[in-house]
């Protein structure tokens, strides 16, 4: 189904002048049947908290309970860079592009998936490759605790005791 959107200047609509402010009118195609409100509001929480989400910006329970918008990792999905997934009570986005198989999960594979935190079930995180971390978070590598001193995304090779200008023990 066809559905014409009309796109209107600074000025936005005005009822005595219906067509004056009209900057762009095209036509959209809708799925039938239509989106329900529930879908439109997804989409636009989505769309708001996907910058923050791959900016790192949100504190570990946003992230956990902003999950609940995407549509969960699963096997058999075609994905590409930047597309978000719901797993194991976290976001992941795809940094490569692939079709998910049961073995390539985001824990697996961290060259196919960056994992925006994941929210500890007790006591420190852990640390993992493919995390962004702030100045002052506390991480446990290997049994000692570590707190970042220089913001960045954790990476194979760069583990608490081989970087000591990333990470101080606490």
């Amino acid at each position: 189904m066809k559905q014409l959107v009309t796109v209107y200047g600074p000025g936005g609509y005005d009822p005595d002048l219906p067509n004056g402010n009209v900057v762009e009118s095209y036509e959209v195609d809708v799925p039938d049947p239509q989106p329900t409100v529930e879908d439109a509001l997804r989409i636009a929480a989505r769309m708001s908290a996907e910058a923050r989400i791959k900016a790192a910006d949100l504190p570990d329970a946003d992230v956990a309970v902003l999950s609940l918008l995407y549509d969960p990792w699963a096997v058999g999905q075609a994905v590409s860079v930047g597309d978000l997934r719901a797993w194991d009570g976290t976001i992941v986005e795809c940094v490569q592009a692939h079709t998910t198989q049961a073995d390539w999960t985001p824990d697996v594979v961290p060259t196919l998936w960056k994992v925006h935190r994941t929210p500890p079930a007790s006591g420190p995180e852990q640390w993992q490759p493919n995390i962004s971390v702030a100045v002052g978070e506390e991480l446990e590598h290997e049994g000692v605790l570590y707190r970042v001193l220089q913001a960045h995304t954790t990476q194979v090779g760069w583990e608490p005791p081989n970087v000591p200008a990333l990470w101080a023990v606490v």
